[in-house]
């Protein structure tokens, strides 16, 4: 069982979310019944194509998963928290989009921060910058997935507090590119045995 933080540094009192993956003996993701905690009355969750995602609030996480053929595994976090001024948390309504999707952005920051800085980088280059208002520490924005972009974009969120330090945290996203099509002709319908033949690729993006 892994678990991963959406943040390297999570907010103190507000929920946070974890990634949860749960896999066979080599490695293979699978379907499994999960507990948060290490009681038998924790809550439970299941796991699709041995992914889910749950909320927690705590530093310490603790999983448990079992699979329909009865192989167990757990897996645990400790995960650092951040000070009430200096927590931020970007998302991503999805991981992976398609051309000419809409990107919902939410940002979670400290209370009293009325705005928070975002830009998109693609191809390490700045190509958009965003500016999302809070309100009680919660402000999202919707980008458009296109206009000329494909593959991996970052997304970096930022604020500076009141001793003119910049907080900062990222997240990445994916626009999904059709893939290239290839064709293959020959100079010939028939050869003989042990004759040269010519082939001819031609690929379209």
């Amino acid at each position: 069982v892994q678990l991963q933080p959406e943040s390297f540094v999570v907010p103190s009192g507000r929920p946070y979310r974890v990634f949860v993956q749960s896999r066979d003996p080599l490695g293979a993701l699978i379907d499994a019944t999960c507990t948060i905690g290490e009681g038998d009355d924790g809550e439970t969750f299941a796991t699709e194509g041995g992914l889910a995602v749950i909320e927690m609030t705590g530093q310490n996480v603790y999983v448990s998963c079992k699979t329909a053929d009865g192989t167990e595994g757990s897996g645990s976090i400790w995960a650092p928290v951040a000070d009430d001024a200096e927590s931020l948390i970007l998302r991503a309504d999805k991981a992976l989009y398609a051309p000419g999707d809409d990107m919902v952005l939410t940002v979670l920051g400290p209370v009293e921060q009325e705005v928070v800085y975002v830009d998109c980088i693609h191809r390490g280059r700045i190509v958009a910058s965003h500016t999302v208002e809070l309100v009680d520490g919660e402000g999202s924005t919707v980008l458009s997935a296109g206009e000329g972009k494909s593959g991996t974009l970052h997304f970096t969120a930022y604020f500076v507090d009141e001793n003119e330090s910049v907080v900062t945290t990222d997240r990445v996203a994916y626009i999904r590119q059709e893939g290239a099509k290839v064709s293959v002709s020959t100079d010939a319908d028939s050869y003989l045995p042990g004759a040269e033949a010519t082939l001819n690729f031609k690929i379209t993006d």
